[in-house]
């Protein structure tokens, strides 16, 4: 047991709200699309110090008969309590083999192998467990749980939906498919759930306050990505809670203030919001003593989740600003989105920006007038192509540097085989590089002689080729 307190920051002990508050922290830090093997961790220590929490929630099975299968049952139920996992799943695999008629050994052998690691087995029978009783919520939510633990999590979106359709609505559930309907679009889905989640604040038990808090931030999350006008409704419930809860909340709340902190900007909120922003604040300052809110504010994990939140908040509105064309949306990625994220290899980032900074030179006098809007309305992108644009102005030197971007991106674009600008403006590749580029599924066949190394080069530089690009 020691080992699953190290793996979520705590001292061996730690109460049940005080897991919860850690495995939250670390899932934002570490989500199963972005690590799913350290997300995998993360889940089976929490898992593990949980395990008895909800114990009477799960499927109904009718009861053994075989004395055998009996001994083998409890030899399983007493390996889960003292949490030993090996036992329990070489236990459950051995009754899985002696009785295949009997449904809940394979049940218990997919928690296990999942509790053990072995995702790709538990994958396996995870979907065999369905195929057997398609209507089992239960066995739905295991495979869903097994798919996300295995990075599969294209598939565990349709396993998710299906489990939500049966019935199944524990709160560690609703809070991870909630969070996959709002990655696919399905953000009026993932709103009703939680609303629905904290709506009886009176009704909370202590330990659970983790998780209804963590659903708040998910609501406020995604009204300031949506930019909807949802706020009032959230934060009346929010305020409501605090007032209810709030001395049992100090550390849950200063993660909404700090979220707050970075919505004020949503162009949907009028008085009324601000109004009520404030109040939020203002409860949460008087609940919390001031070392808790530096220590948490401080918290290298939360920030990152601040963080975090804020580039997609942004990347979001201006992804759905009609004022600008892909080439301006692929260089918000390339030049911000790209320098925000810590696993992004420069090598990549160098190549997306150097396709970005060709198309925008091919679109200058349309990308010129966008850069007034994003001066006013987007300082965070425009901060960082703002040296790119004083050269995009610069009419005199702007064929040197396309010259010598494209040089770049001839080379680079051999090891990736893809990219925006070569995608767009294929004549240019081609009247650069004078190599061959595939058009669809036919390749493209050279219609002109190859330049010769004393010729003029294409590039129109007045140098002969072989002094010029033909000597990269």
């Amino acid at each position: 047991m020691e080992e699953y307190y190290r793996i979520l920051g705590l001292e061996q002990g730690a109460q049940l709200a005080e897991i919860k508050r850690a495995y939250f922290k670390l899932v934002r830090q570490f989500p199963p699309e972005k690590d799913p093997e350290h997300f995998q961790q993360i889940r089976k220590a929490y898992e593990q110090l949980t395990r008895n929490e909800g114990r009477e929630n799960g499927p109904s099975f009718e009861a053994l008969k075989d004395p055998l299968a009996q001994s083998m049952m409890k030899q399983i139920t007493k390996a889960r309590e003292c949490g030993d996992d090996i036992l329990f799943r070489d236990t459950a695999e051995e009754a899985w083999k002696y009785f295949p008629d009997k449904i809940q050994f394979l049940y218990l052998l997919v928690m296990a192998q999942r509790l053990c690691g072995n995702t790709g087995k538990a994958v396996k029978n995870g979907e065999l467990l369905v195929k057997k009783d398609p209507g089992n919520p239960w066995f739905w939510r295991e495979l869903a749980f097994s798919y996300m633990e295995r990075g599969y999590t294209q598939k565990a979106f349709p396993a998710l939906e299906k489990a939500y359709d049966l019935g199944i609505r524990d709160k560690d559930f609703i809070l991870l498919y909630s969070g996959e309907c709002a990655e696919y679009g399905e953000t009026d889905k993932a709103f009703a759930m939680l609303r629905e989640m904290v709506e009886n604040p009176k009704d909370w038990e202590k330990e659970d306050l983790p998780e209804y808090m963590e659903a708040y931030a998910a609501l406020l999350l995604m009204d300031a990505e949506q930019e909807t006008s949802c706020f009032m409704e959230i934060g009346t419930s929010l305020l409501h809670a605090l007032e209810i809860q709030g001395k049992y909340l100090q550390e849950e709340a200063v993660v909404i203030i700090l979220l707050l902190s970075q919505f004020l900007n949503n162009p949907l909120w009028g008085e009324k919001e601000f109004e009520l922003a404030e109040k939020i604040m203002q409860n949460v300052q008087e609940i919390t003593d001031n070392s808790t809110m530096q220590e948490i504010a401080d918290d290298e994990g939360i920030q990152e989740f601040i963080k975090t939140a804020q580039i997609g908040m942004r990347l979001e509105k201006l992804e759905m600003d009609a004022r600008f064309g892909k080439t301006m949306r692929l260089a918000a990625e390339a030049f911000y989105a790209m320098s925000q994220d810590d696993m992004c290899d420069a090598y990549i980032r160098k190549f997306a920006i150097t396709d970005t900074k060709l198309c925008m030179i091919m679109e200058k006098e349309e990308i010129l007038k966008q850069a007034e809007i994003l001066k006013q309305e987007y300082g965070f992108l425009y901060k960082e192509i703002e040296p790119f644009l004083q050269q995009l102005s610069d009419e005199k030197n702007l064929i040197f540097l396309k010259e010598r971007l494209l040089k770049d991106y001839g080379r680079m674009y051999l090891e990736f085989n893809e990219g925006y600008f070569a995608e767009k403006y294929p004549q240019e590749m081609k009247r650069f590089t004078g190599t061959s580029f595939y058009e669809g599924d036919m390749p493209y066949v050279r219609t002109e002689n190859k330049v010769g190394r004393n010729a003029p080069c294409p590039c129109g530089s007045g140098k002969k080729y072989k002094q010029c690009c033909g000597r990269k």
